[in-house]
Order: C-alpha cells, then structure tokens, then sequence
C-alpha cells in the first residue's frame, strides 16, 4: 500500500511539474511575442506582407487593416519600415510601340515625332529600310508593383501579350529618375531594362516570319 501511495505521489509531481513548465513557456511566449493591429493608408495588407514577411510571425488583413504576430524587439524596426512603405506611390505610364522593321517593306509614315527619331536612329544601326507601326498600348501602374501585363493591337495578327515585372523608380545623385523593371513579350523577347524620364527605350528586336522581317519593341515611360 505504501509503494503504491509513493508511486502516485511521484506522478503527481511530474504531472504538477508539467503543467507549471508548460505555463511558464506560454507566459514567456506572450513576453516574447507582440500582437499589432494597423491601418494602412496607401497600401495593401497583401503588400506589407510580401514586403516585411521576415518580421511576422502570423498575420490576418482585411483591405487595409492588417494584424500581425511579430517579435516583441522587431516592433521599432517593422514599424519604421512599414511607415517608409505605406506612403502615396508615383504613378507610371508606359506607352508601347510594336514596329515591323523590313528589308523590302512599304515605308509608312509614323506620326509620333519622338518614335520617329527613335527609329532613324535604329536605321543606322540595323540592316533595315522601312518600318511599320503594327501594334500599340499603354500601361499605367504605380511605383513597387510586382507585375502588370497587356495585349497590344497588332495590324499583322501577332500574339503580343506583354507582361512588366518587378517595376521601381530610381533616381540617381543629381535626383535624375528613371524606371527600372524586367519585360516579357510572350514567344519573343524578355529582358531586365530600365527607361530615363520620358524617355525612349528599344527593349528588343527579334526575328519573324521567313523574310527577315524583324518585330521591334520601343517602350516610353512618363513619371507623374
């Protein structure tokens, strides 16, 4: 009788013991560990997340309201980069031009002054004699946007689907701005570039069809 009252204080003590250490691991935890609600103003939750996910532990956002479980040491830092990123975004036009370029193509007049010198310029650099406008877009998103894509027009039926990624403003020491983003054009061409203010930009030239015919893509990007 007496082994058995010995052996059934002994689990008692462990069990007691357990549940005093598991106590004491959930308090710590809550020591350790902050929940934060915030009222974004000019970005999404999802885009907090995608840009501070090494800070948070848990998280739940409903447009702009956002709650996060995060380290109680990295409040101070999150809560100061969240402020550098939840501010207005510039806005980014892009125009897109498709031109055909030809050895023995009709040449055709192009309206668009700055295009025009564009493709004199090209002239001078390709074997080519006339171009052809065949397709034309634009494009408007905001400055940190992780992709955004289009279907450009196309006089001689190419597929011309269009897709930037990874789309920033950058500006260099005297605050001279240019747009930097990587492109793709389904089946043609893809390539990581960047655009000077109101500039012009041959992203790509790629070959079509049996006559040496070339596609060439001229994008131009404005800063609002």
């Amino acid at each position: 009788m007496k082994r058995l009252i010995i052996i059934l204080l002994i689990v008692l003590f462990i069990f007691a013991g357990s549940v005093s250490l598991k106590g004491q691991d959930s308090k710590a935890n809550e020591r350790v560990h902050i929940q934060k609600t915030y009222f974004l103003k000019n970005v999404s939750g999802k885009f907090v997340l995608n840009s501070l996910k090494v800070y948070i532990l848990d998280h739940s956002y409903n447009g702009n309201i956002l709650s996060v479980t995060i380290r109680r040491d990295n409040v101070e830092i999150f809560e100061k980069l969240l402020k550098k990123i939840d501010v207005k975004r510039k806005k980014i036009n892009f125009r897109i031009f498709a031109v055909i370029g030809s050895h023995n193509g009709q040449k055709e007049k192009i309206e668009n002054k700055d295009l025009r010198n564009v493709l004199n310029e090209l002239k001078e650099v390709l074997t080519i004699n006339s171009f052809k406008l065949d397709g034309v877009g634009s494009l408007a998103v905001v400055d940190g946007v992780r992709r955004s894509a289009i279907r450009l027009s196309s006089k001689s039926g190419l597929n011309l689907k269009l897709s930037l990624h990874e789309i920033s403003i950058k500006s260099d020491s005297k605050g001279k701005r240019s747009v930097h983003f990587q492109f793709e054009v389904f089946q043609f061409m893809e390539s990581t570039s960047f655009i000077n203010e109101n500039g012009y930009l041959v992203a790509g030239v790629s070959k079509i069809g049996k006559n040496g015919d070339s596609l060439i893509l001229i994008i131009n990007a404005d800063i609002e």
